[in-house]
């Protein structure tokens, strides 16, 4: 019969029979460049599908196979050698078992261990009074003063801070300072990490951890002692929760971010971990940040300018320079753009965002110096949260660390 009835009436496919054919473990006749299964053929097939039910390896049962082939010993000595055979795989099978009930168990451990876990809430976090004199109207420039609160271990869990000139008010509530007009998005659920992990494609995370190295390895962190730091977009935090056991206990870090449901999300996480840094939960618009001019030492740009870009024509840097001190650092990742196709997503107007020539001559007019950059490799395909990326469009990252001293 041809190998398709073969196959057909075995219920294999006939790739696997060609790799037998290939390994040697079934002869069939050959009519020119056809195959031809009898009886035998039949045979062994059956053969190798029951030492395969065994445990035995396809190169195990060749082995098998070339004994019997050219077996001219006695029936006696056939039967010591299979039983020799046997007995070994035997033994390997229960070793096999033991390894495996091992295994077992710890695995069993190990989930009563994660299934026991209770999140412990180790602090809240709330704004602390002693960054009230850095607040200020983003309007009138005048200071804002907290008209009441409620104050734990020097953090305002909930409150409000009044402009002391146009009257301009914001809100604290549990602990994250708020604007007005406040856009409410979907929840974010607790297992979004794990769901990032699952919907996005492995050499899409390979790229983002790759600027994260890069980062640990390029920016001296303890450089940001005594700094106030300013974050614009900080999302689910993901740069925030790379450096945050390194974080300096002097500096102050600013996370700021429209969408009050990550805000909750990270701070919740945060209040986890036990270890307390003076961390500023703030939700409004960039444009809109109630902080003195002239009072950040570090800006972190992680993604916040190109996320900005997708809706605004203006450099976000830009647009809050007047928050930096004149000796200021920038530490930045960037999305761009190494093709764009004729259904981009990216209006015209807003492309200069996405063009690294263009973004690294906005961010050295501002009188930033690079120190140190490098741009990921190529990308053509996100996952569900990166919806941006068109088929056939190609983006990448460029990570820089720069500086401005006067």
């Amino acid at each position: 019969m041809k190998i398709g009835e073969f196959a057909k009436r075995n219920e294999i496919s006939k790739d696997t029979i060609r790799h037998y054919i290939d390994l040697g473990l079934l002869f069939p006749l050959k009519n020119g460049s056809h195959y031809s299964f009898d009886e035998k053929s039949e045979q062994e097939l059956n053969d190798i599908i029951t030492f395969k039910s065994m445990g035995f390896t396809l190169q195990e049962i060749k082995n098998i196979f070339d004994f019997k082939r050219i077996d001219n010993l006695s029936h006696a000595q056939a039967t010591d050698y299979y039983n020799q055979f046997f007995k070994t795989k035997y033994k390997e099978i229960e070793n096999e078992i033991k390894t495996l009930h091992h295994t077992k168990k710890q695995l069993k451990e190990k989930i009563d261990e994660l299934s026991n876990y209770k999140p412990k809430e180790y602090h809240k976090i709330g704004v602390d009074v002693s960054v009230l004199p850095k607040l200020s109207c983003p309007d009138c420039k005048r200071s804002l003063s907290l008209n009441s609160g409620n104050i734990i271990n020097n953090q305002i869990l909930e409150g409000e801070l009044v402009c002391s000139s146009c009257k301009k008010v914001y809100t604290i509530s549990d602990g994250i300072l708020c604007g007005k007009n406040l856009v409410e998005y979907p929840s974010v659920k607790e297992d979004h990490i794990v769901d990032y992990i699952r919907e996005t494609p492995s050499n899409y995370i390979n790229h983002i951890y790759k600027g994260r190295v890069w980062f640990e390895r390029n920016v001296d962190f303890k450089l940001f002692n005594d700094s106030t730091i300013l974050e614009l977009g900080v999302g689910f935090g993901y740069f925030l929760r790379i450096i945050y056991n390194d974080l300096p206990d002097s500096a102050i870090y600013f996370a700021v971010d429209h969408n009050i449901g990550m805000l909750r999300y990270l701070k919740k996480l945060l209040e986890r971990v036990n270890v307390k840094k003076n961390i500023v939960f703030v939700c409004t618009d960039f444009l809109e940040i109630p902080l003195q001019d002239h009072t950040v030492d570090t800006i972190i740009d992680f993604a916040g300018s190109s996320n900005y870009a997708f809706n605004n024509k203006q450099f976000l840097l830009e647009e809050v320079k007047n928050l930096f001190k004149e000796d200021v650092s920038l530490i930045g990742s960037y999305l761009m753009f190494n093709k764009f196709k004729r259904d981009t997503q990216i209006s015209p107007g807003h492309r200069h965002n996405f063009i690294k020539k263009q973004v690294r001559e906005q961010i050295e007019r501002l009188k930033f110096k690079v120190v140190s950059d490098i741009s990921s490799d190529i990308q053509t395909e996100g996952g569900k949260y990166e919806t941006y990326i068109q088929e056939g469009e190609e983006v990448f990252s460029y990570f820089m660390y720069g500086i401005r001293k006067t």
